[in-house]
């Protein structure tokens, strides 16, 4: 007894006709095969009998001429379909075969229909909700120690933090600031002109909507003054 290992190497033990191999490749490929001219039915047989239901019957709508000579084939299909089931008076094959499978498949669309509908009415049971949606989830017992011993807690959802308008409210300083200036009486170029008054000021009320002024260090004022002279004179 001799034993091989390793795949089997695949060979022809002879050459094929170009028949043989026209329809090995018309067997490989019957999804392919449409509309046949004047082929007779003789040479397409080995590749018809190969063929399902629903492929032999895309192939005679293409080519009618073919009908009359596969009543044979349809005769293997009914017999593997439909086993219980004979042709009625003056029936064919093909015809009892494309009858009885519309019938099933009508029975299919029925039933799946009252299915859907039965389910449809049917009161629903329990429904999935979600226990954490706006809050963190809590960790199991044992997760929860690890994290207070090690301080590796938190939430794991962060709260969304509101951002609170600052009203600005003018401070002591800048008080004593403002009287210094309006009690500072400077030379006037003319008789017309005086300082600024106490109930001018007095008039100007804050407005709580605009952001308050940021004030720049004399320094930094005096550098981006020159920054922009030196720009301006290029």
């Amino acid at each position: 007894m001799q034993v091989y290992s390793g795949s089997k190497t695949a060979y022809l033990p002879k050459m094929m006709t170009l028949h043989e191999q026209c329809i090995r490749v018309l067997s490989n490929n019957i999804d392919s095969i449409y509309e046949v001219g004047g082929v007779p039915y003789s040479l397409l047989e080995p590749v018809l009998e190969k063929c399902t239901p629903e492929q032999l019957y895309r192939i005679e709508e293409c080519n009618h001429v073919l009908v009359e000579d596969t009543d044979r084939l349809w005769h293997v299909h009914c017999l593997r379909d439909f086993k219980k089931e004979k042709p009625e008076e003056f029936e064919t094959w093909r015809e009892m075969y494309l009858r009885l499978h519309d019938a099933r498949e009508k029975r299919l669309r029925m039933l799946t229909q009252n299915i859907r509908s039965a389910h449809a009415n049917k009161p629903q049971g329990r429904v999935a909700k979600m226990a954490f949606v706006n809050s963190a989830a809590k960790p199991p017992r044992d997760v929860r120690r690890r994290q207070e011993k090690f301080g590796t807690g938190g939430a794991a959802v962060p709260e969304k933090i509101k951002i609170k308008p600052v009203f600005f409210t003018p401070s002591k300083a800048s008080t004593v600031h403002s009287e210094e200036e309006q009690t500072y009486d400077g030379p006037s170029t003319s008789s017309g002109h005086s300082g600024p008054s106490v109930s001018s000021t007095s008039s100007v009320s804050y407005d709580p909507r605009k952001p308050p002024v940021k004030k720049i260090a004399p320094m930094m004022a005096k550098t981006i003054k020159a920054f922009k002279n030196r720009f301006s004179r290029r």
